[in-house]
């Protein structure tokens, strides 16, 4: 298994993403809705959106309440902050 919060994503995966705020003025109100992971990197994945726009989810996006769900899979947190966080896909 590879190290780092993300370690359950791959590449190819589809990946749905629920932002808690998406309100007029904030950066994320112009972020897609789904796309495809092109990049995992420890603390971040990398989408392509349909239209090809491509756009980062954080390790800091997900413990701030941004949903995921993973090839229609619901991602969520285990672990905690001394021991360490990563993602799991149920």
């Amino acid at each position: 298994m590879r190290d780092g919060f993300f370690s359950a994503v791959k590449v190819g995966d589809w990946v749905r993403v629920v932002w808690p705020s998406r309100k007029e003025g904030d950066a994320k109100h112009c972020y897609a809705e789904a796309g495809e992971v092109v990049q995992v990197c420890p603390v971040f994945i990398v989408l392509r959106s349909a239209s090809g726009f491509t756009f980062c989810v954080s390790r800091a996006d997900v413990i701030q309440g941004t949903k995921l769900k993973v090839n229609g899979r619901e991602a969520f947190l285990r672990g905690d902050a001394e021991a360490g966080m990563a993602l799991v896909v149920a």
